[in-house]
């Protein structure tokens, strides 16, 4: 959160690395924020409200800096006349989030963040269990396993980019209890930041499409051309996606939970060791 704070972009500042810097930090302080949520505890999910709003006054500025470069992947699949009608457009709507930005009340913003770190930091997590937030890691994959097995079998956008949302919360989750087992949990991380790849450039495709079919001004025939590429692309992505979704998700919930509590009851003896190798 403090880090967001820091990062999140003033007026003249939205510039695509700090807008990406800022989203991440917010997306990771969400995920870790979920994973000490319990019913016990409703002010944790005022944090989860509150991080979600910060991160969706960049979102729209966030969207239209990829699409450029999404655009820039279909040449020689799009033609040149709708890449440069569909890219100019793209420019205008960014010069226009450009503006609306300078209306964000940053300052506020950033202090609400700066806020809501000190209440956590201020927080006894002295008798927070393991078990407490296995339970959470375990609904985190169980949402990722069951929504995603629906979502590939019907190839819809929506739901897929849904499944990305539980794969970013996880592979936080599972990053925090690296240090039980490193070589473990940093093999599932990659796998984890694998399909977060492929699954964001998936919904970016989606975007795109969505953002030209708003458009209005270009030719059905073109528009009809576009709308065909980009669907060929998405079912590419979806087909190299199924692979590291089956890897990770293959175990039933309860089984995935039972396999993380004993590596946290029994952590690698060298743990701390390839820990500092991997921090170097």
């Amino acid at each position: 959160m403090l880090e967001a704070a820091e990062f999140f972009p003033h007026s003249g500042q939205d510039d695509i690395e700090r807008i990406h810097f800022a989203r991440r930090a917010l997306k990771k302080a969400r995920a870790l924020a979920r994973l000490f949520a319990s019913s016990a505890d409703p002010a944790a999910y005022d944090v989860i409200s509150a991080l979600d709003a910060a991160r969706r006054t960049i979102g729209r500025a966030r969207n239209l800096d990829v699409m450029p470069d999404v655009l820039k992947r279909l040449d020689g699949e799009v033609e040149a006349a709708t890449s440069q009608q569909v890219g100019d457009a793209i420019a205008v709507e960014r010069e226009v989030a450009r503006l609306a930005h300078r209306e964000i009340d940053v300052l506020t913003l950033a202090g609400q963040l700066r806020a809501l770190a000190r209440s956590i930091e201020a927080r006894d997590l002295g008798q927070t269990s393991s078990a407490s937030l296995l339970t959470i890691v375990r609904a985190t994959f169980r949402g990722a396993r069951r929504l995603g097995r629906k979502a590939f079998d019907d190839g819809a956008a929506g739901e897929l980019h849904e499944v990305r949302g539980f794969v970013v919360d996880l592979g936080h989750q599972l990053a925090s209890l690296k240090a039980a087992w490193p070589a473990m949990f940093l093999a599932m991380g990659a796998e984890l930041n694998k399909l977060r790849q492929l699954l964001g450039d998936h919904n970016d495709l989606a975007m795109l499409g969505e953002f030209a079919n708003s458009r209005g001004d270009l030719a059905p025939a073109r528009m009809s051309d576009l709308a065909v590429k980009i669907e060929r692309r998405q079912a590419r992505l979806a087909r190299r996606a199924k692979a590291p979704f089956a890897r990770l998700f293959t175990e039933r919930p309860g089984a995935f939970e039972r396999r993380l509590a004993a590596c946290l009851d029994h952590p690698k003896t060298r743990a701390k060791a390839l820990q500092r190798v991997d921090q170097g």
